[in-house]
């Protein structure tokens, strides 16, 4: 979901694909894999960020998926959609995928142009707790023109929809009708236990608490992957990761804790990839209610924190001090690493031009009430101790109290309707690490028509002018036009200061020096999984 450095990431993927034709061993190997949050599903409709990717890549197959440069290329498609190859039509209101013959289900059945249509009426069904339709909203209708030609008609022109429509970029794989159309809803069945993919790995053993097991799909369309089992063992602690890949007892971890990064550079018998992902860490400052409501607040709150220490200090230099909203536009990086600047004495005048003045114990008041300011994060995140005691220190020595509240990983990003604090608004400030699009589309997290529940505005932003720009560089088809529309769109957000831009997130990828074939996408370093080999 980079802020892409595209360059860093082809580059950072060199070393690592040379040598690929040494040695490699017979399909028997198995490769052990760290992973620090388990899965509450195993379908990948019904989750989002990192682990949906994961599992997406893994199990099941998409439409388009996102090479190591960043862009679409084919997976089930044979190619991807433009104007030129008239996969996009003249007025851009529909667009034609044709599909490879030979992609089979691991049961044995033929993947064709309904289950395609079957996936999306899936996300479109208000049983199924989807956790968004961003893009999906845009599509009219779905229809397969036989076994492997799919038709989808758009509402209005936009160009998320390539991007997006069972794509890797959209979380959401092609998901087998064959075996899922009879349940009303998917959300509870077993089937989400040991599913039937169509990917390069599935399913054998799922255990609670403990690993996956995975086996080499023999029917994947591009061949049996060399590496024959993975097991998904779950481990939270970064040290403990590190351990067990010095000692062999594991042999990678994807998405490794930042904090450990020094240290897995010292360690024997391994290699490194970092890879820019398209995302941003951030303060989220909620904009509908409470003190965060006021600009001024707001821009008092951004200037009082500084950034690039945080970045330093609680990546220990694994992700970029940059301004990350800029690579999510896909607009040059230029000037500061943030904006509004680090400015502590401009940060007390706008509070006190707000009437926030210093009041007792070096707290802000106004009218009776301290200026407190909920912190809320989750340890999903190995960062999040690290971040937000650095943010409440610096908030701190402006006036602003910032009593930290942390959440479990099950909970802090579900639903507010069944108590899930970022989507229900119950903050004031919230860290957040936001994965955006390839093509520069920020849509889904500034305009007022995707507040809670029904998109990713967690700011609850609601600004006509964000609005109509937003929808305007959503809808463009010319990437001039596009870029044009998000340097407005950059100049209201730096305006409206709804978020504090951190850093840019890179993905630690930490794995023995025997594997090869790894070619990480920004949004996954599974993206190559069914290429991997082990050396002897």
């Amino acid at each position: 979901m980079t802020v892409r450095a595209l360059v860093a990431l082809a580059l950072a993927a060199l070393p690592v694909l040379a040598g690929c034709s040494q040695r490699p061993v017979a399909r028997g190997d198995s490769l052990t894999i760290a992973v620090g949050t388990e899965p509450r599903t195993l379908d990948p409709l019904l989750l989002e960020g990192p682990t949906a990717s994961m599992v997406g890549s893994l199990l099941y197959s998409f439409l388009l998926v996102e090479g190591p440069s960043g862009t679409e290329i084919p997976d089930v498609a044979t190619a991807v959609p433009t104007l030129a190859n008239g996969g996009i039509s003249p007025n851009g209101l529909r667009i034609i995928y044709h599909l490879r013959h030979d992609v089979r289900w691991q049961d044995g059945a033929r993947l064709t142009a309904r289950d395609c249509v079957f996936t999306y009426h899936a996300i479109m069904n208000p049983a199924n707790a989807i956790p968004s339709h961003y893009g999906y909203e845009d599509i009219a209708r779905v229809k397969a023109r036989g076994d492997y030609t799919l038709e989808v008609d758009l509402r209005h022109p936009s160009r998320d929809v390539v991007v997006n429509f069972l794509a890797l970029d959209g979380n959401y794989p092609i998901m087998p009708a064959h075996l899922l159309a009879r349940y009303p809803n998917i959300n509870a069945i077993d089937y989400n236990a040991r599913p039937i993919g169509s990917g390069p790995y599935r399913v054998t053993n799922w255990v609670r608490g403990d690993h996956i097991s995975l086996a080499a799909n023999p029917l994947y369309f591009r061949g049996a992957p060399h590496i024959a089992h993975i097991r998904m063992e779950f481990i939270t602690n970064g040290t403990t990761t590190l351990d067990e890949l010095s000692t062999g007892e594991i042999g990678a971890a994807f998405n490794l804790d930042p904090q450990v990064y020094p240290e897995a550079r010292v360690t024997a018998n391994v290699r490194i990839v970092l890879t820019p992902e398209i995302g941003m860490g951030a303060i989220l400052m909620n904009t509908a209610r409470g003190p965060t409501a006021d600009v001024r607040v707001r821009r008092a709150v951004a200037h009082a924190i500084d950034a690039p220490l945080i970045t330093r200090k609680a990546s220990r230099g694994a992700f970029l001090a940059r301004n990350a909203r800029r690579v999510l536009l896909r607009l040059p990086l230029a000037g500061p690493p943030q904006m509004p600047p680090y400015d502590p004495a401009r940060a007390r005048a706008l509070l006190d031009a707000a009437g926030w003045h210093v009041g007792l114990g070096g707290i802000r008041e106004r009218d009776g009430h301290r200026l407190v300011l909920a912190l809320i994060t989750s340890s999903y995140d190995p960062m999040s101790d690290s971040v937000t005691t650095l943010v409440q220190a610096q908030l701190r020595s402006v006036g602003i109290a910032a009593p930290i509240r942390a959440y479990a990983a099950a909970i802090y990003m579900v639903p507010g309707a069944v108590g899930g604090p970022v989507f229900g608004g119950d903050f004031s400030l919230a860290y957040l690490t936001a994965v955006g699009e390839s093509n520069g589309d920020v849509q889904f997290l500034y305009d007022c028509s995707q507040t809670p529940p029904n998109g990713f505005d967690l700011t609850r932003l609601c600004d006509p002018r964000v609005d109509a720009v937003a929808r305007a560089g959503s809808a463009a088809v010319d990437p001039a036009v596009a870029q044009r529309d998000n340097e407005t769109l950059n100049a209201l957000l730096e305006s409206d200061v709804p978020d504090v831009i951190l850093f840019q997130p890179r993905i630690v990828s930490v794995f023995t020096t025997r594997l090869r074939g790894f070619a990480p996408s920004p949004v996954t370093p599974y993206a190559s999984a069914w290429a991997w080999r082990l050396l002897k």
